[in-house]
């Protein structure tokens, strides 16, 4: 069942049940310091945003993609997908194909040393593909960072 959204400036969700608590604590000390205006502060899954579309909104992520396997990133950005307007946007920095020899050491290691095939999907390039197969026009990275984290930039387009 889809909820209805009251119009917030900012649209928390917090992908990881172990964050939620940390992140939500710190949004509501922001919220209580007036930092944060018109927020609402929810927990959802990102393959399942109990949400019906959203107006004028945007979907960022922050090094989340790098975490979970390639099922659930299709996933999460089918429901990004879904809850935006046309032509909302997307951003992403998560890490992808690393640039430089540095890059390449840190995300290689890191992948063997925390057990994680996701960030090898990651950085084999997957991102992009993925973020087009659900929909979203093909993305442009607008920088890249240490020579393995991307900032990639997409739109839903206006049907």
């Amino acid at each position: 069942m889809m909820k209805k959204l009251r119009r917030s400036a900012l649209l928390v969700i917090f992908l990881l049940p172990a964050i939620t608590l940390m992140s939500q604590q710190a949004v509501q000390n922001d919220w209580e310091n007036e930092l944060v205006i018109g927020i609402n502060k929810e927990s959802a899954r990102a393959h399942a945003i109990p949400y019906a579309t959203i107006k004028e909104a945007s979907v960022v992520s922050s090094l989340f993609f790098h975490h979970v396997p390639l099922d659930l990133k299709e996933k999460a950005l089918s429901e990004s997908f879904r809850i935006l307007r046309p032509g909302g946007r997307l951003i992403i920095a998560d890490m992808h194909i690393p640039t430089t020899w540095m890059g390449a050491l840190v995300s290689h290691v890191s992948r063997w040393f925390f057990m994680q095939p996701q960030i090898g999907e990651n950085i084999r390039g997957v991102l992009p593909s993925v973020i087009e197969g659900a929909g979203f026009d093909a993305p442009d990275i607008a920088a890249t960072y240490f020579g393995y984290i991307a900032i990639f930039s997409s739109r839903k387009p206006d049907i």
